[in-house]
C-alpha cells in the first residue's frame, strides 16, 4: 500500500524569542495547508526556523490569502536590517545570466550598473555595467577582486564597495564608461530559488504517495522513460520522470541512490524531490526548468545567443559539476540533453538516471552489459566500462563542442563504429570554425588519453570564468 500523505503538523509559536522582521525578495504560493502565500515586498515576523523552512506572521495580510502566518522557504526571505543596510546597487544574488537581463531592460540607461556575488567565488564581487556604442547596448563584466586593506579592481585598490563605486562615477570603468544610476527593475520577474524539498513537512522523506501527483503534459522520452509536467498536491508544478520497468531497475537500489540524490543542494543542480515506488512504473519527481533541454535550447529557430552566453552556459554546468566533484559524484551522462534550462538562460545539471557515487578508489565499474552513450564517453569508459569524474571532464569537453556548435551532434558524419575506431587511432574532433583557439584547447585538455591529466572541474570553472573576462 502507498505510504500516507504526512499530517500538517501544527505551527508552534515561542514565547520567548525576540522577533526580527523579515522582507519577502519572491512571490511565494502556498504549498500546503500550514504553509503561507507571500508576494514580493511582504513584511512578517519571523517566529522559528526550521532549517530551510520558516515559519512567519505577516504584519499585513495580502490580498491572495486571508492567512497570517504559516511556512515559507527560508530563502525567499531576508532580514529588514541586512536590505535596509545594503545599497541601491546591490544585488548579491544575482547571477551573470539575470544581471544581463536586468540591465539590458528599457528602465536601464547608460552606465546602469550593479555589483553581484560572484557565483564562483561567494567572497568576491563583480561590476556589471550597460554601456550602448553606435545605438547598440551590451553589459560589461569587470571583476572585483579581494586585497589585503578591502577590494581591488582596475589595478586600484579601495576600502570599500561604496568608494570603489563612487571612483567609478567620476571616472571611465574600463575606459568606456562611468557608472550612472543603480539598475532598475522593471515588472520582469526574475527566477526565484529553488526550495531545498517540495514542503517543510518531506524535507527528509524520499518515497510519496503517488496520488499527490498528477501528470500532466508529455516534455520527451529517453533510454529510461518519459518525462512529463506534473502538479503535485494540486498546487506545485514539477518535472516527473515515469521510469520503464526493467530487469535492471532494482528497487532498493533505485531508492538508496535516491537518498543520496536528494543530498544534493547546489543552484547549478536540478533538484531531486521524492521518489514514486510502490508500484511500476517508478516516479522520480524534480524541479521544472521552463526553458527544457539545453539541446532543444541551442537548436531554437529563433534563438541567437551570442558566444559570450554560450560560454557564461558551460561555465554554469561546470561549477555545477565541480560541486559533484567535491562530493565524489559522478554523472556518467553529461551532455547538452541533460543540461536544463530556465529563465534568464540558467543552466543546471540534470538527469542523474546514470550517475553513481564513486568507490574508495574513485572509479565506478559499470555493468558489462550497460548501454553507453559512445560520442561522449571516455575511452577508458567505453572499453573497460570503468568511470570517474575524470571521464567526466571527457563528456564535458564534448558538451563544449555541442555549445559552441549550437547543437552540432559530436563527429559529425561518423556512425559510433567509426567513432570508436578514430578514438582509437588517436583522432580528435577539430575545431569549430567559431571556436577561438583558446577554448579548443581547453576542450582537447578535457580528452588527454591519460584520465589523471586531465583538468577538475574546479579548475575548468576557474579557466571559464577568466576566458568570461574576454567579453568586457
Amino acid at each position: 500500500p502507498a505510504p500516507p500523505i504526512p499530517t500538517p503538523v501544527s505551527i508552534r509559536e515561542p514565547v520567548h524569542q525576540e522577533q526580527e522582521i523579515y522582507i519577502a525578495l519572491y512571490d511565494y504560493g502556498a504549498r500546503a495547508k500550514n504553509h503561507l502565500t507571500i508576494k514580493k515586498g511582504d513584511r512578517m515576523i519571523m517566529l522559528y526556523k526550521d532549517g530551510a523552512w520558516s515559519v512567519v506572521r505577516l504584519l499585513q495580510p495580502n490580498r491572495m490569502n486571508s492567512n497570517t502566518k504559516g511556512y515559507v522557504p527560508s530563502n525567499f526571505i531576508r532580514r529588514e536590517s541586512l536590505i535596509n543596510s545594503q545599497p541601491p546597487w546591490m544585488f548579491d544574488t544575482a547571477v551573470r545570466s539575470e544581471a544581463i537581463t536586468l540591465l539590458m531592460q528599457p528602465c536601464n540607461q547608460q552606465g546602469a550598473f550593479m555589483v553581484r556575488r560572484r557565483a564562483d567565488d561567494r567572497n568576491e564581487y563583480a561590476l556589471s555595467v550597460k554601456v550602448e556604442v553606435m545605438n547598440k547596448a551590451k553589459v560589461h563584466h569587470f571583476k572585483i577582486k579581494k586585497s589585503s586593506q578591502g577590494y581591488l579592481m582596475g589595478g586600484i585598490e579601495f576600502i570599500t564597495l561604496d568608494e570603489l563605486v563612487a571612483f567609478y562615477k567620476k571616472n571611465l570603468v574600463g575606459d568606456i564608461a562611468r557608472l550612472g544610476s543603480p539598475c532598475k527593475q522593471s515588472q520582469m520577474v526574475v527566477e526565484s530559488p529553488q526550495t531545498i524539498g517540495l514542503s517543510h513537512d518531506i524535507v527528509d522523506e524520499w518515497e510519496i504517495d503517488r496520488n499527490s501527483i498528477q501528470l500532466g503534459k508529455k516534455l520527451g522520452s529517453g533510454q529510461f522513460g518519459e518525462v512529463h509536467k506534473g502538479l503535485w498536491n494540486k498546487t506545485t508544478t514539477v518535472a516527473v520522470k515515469t521510469m520503464k520497468s526493467s530487469d535492471s531497475l532494482n528497487k532498493e537500489e533505485f531508492l538508496k541512490e535516491a537518498r543520496l540524490m536528494k543530498k544534493l543542494h547546489h543552484p547549478k543542480l536540478v533538484q531531486l524531490f521524492a521518489v514514486c515506488t510502490q508500484s511500476e512504473p517508478f516516479y522520480i519527481v524534480t524541479e521544472l526548468m521552463c526553458n527544457g533541454a539545453l539541446l532543444d535550447y541551442l537548436t531554437g529557430e529563433d534563438l541567437n545567443l551570442e558566444e559570450e552566453v554560450l560560454i557564461d552556459m558551460a561555465t554554469q554546468v561546470a561549477t555545477g559539476m565541480a560541486y559533484l566533484e567535491v562530493k565524489n559524484y559522478i554523472h556518467r551522462d553529461l551532455a547538452a540533453r541533460n543540461i536544463l534550462v530556465g529563465k534568464n538562460n540558467n543552466c543546471k545539471v540534470a538527469d542523474f538516471g546514470l550517475a553513481r557515487l564513486t568507490q574508495d578508489d574513485e572509479i565506478y565499474q559499470a555493468k558489462v552489459k550497460a548501454k553507453i552513450p559512445i560520442r561522449w564517453t571516455a575511452p577508458e569508459a567505453i572499453t573497460k566500462q570503468q568511470f570517474s569524474i575524470k571521464s567526466d571532464v571527457w563528456s564535458f569537453g564534448i558538451l563544449l563542442t555541442e555549445i559552441i556548435g549550437k547543437g552540432r551532434v559530436p563527429y559529425p558524419g561518423m556512425n559510433n563504429k567509426e567513432v570508436l575506431e578514430q578514438l582509437e587511432r588517436g583522432y580528435r574532433m577539430e575545431r569549430l570554425e567559431k571556436c577561438s583557439e583558446d577554448m579548443y584547447k581547453i576542450m582537447r585538455d578535457c580528452w588527454d588519453i591519460d584520465p589523471n591529466e586531465r583538468p577538475s572541474f574546479e579548475i575548468l570553472e576557474i579557466e571559464l570564468s577568466d576566458f568570461l573576462q574576454a567579453y568586457v
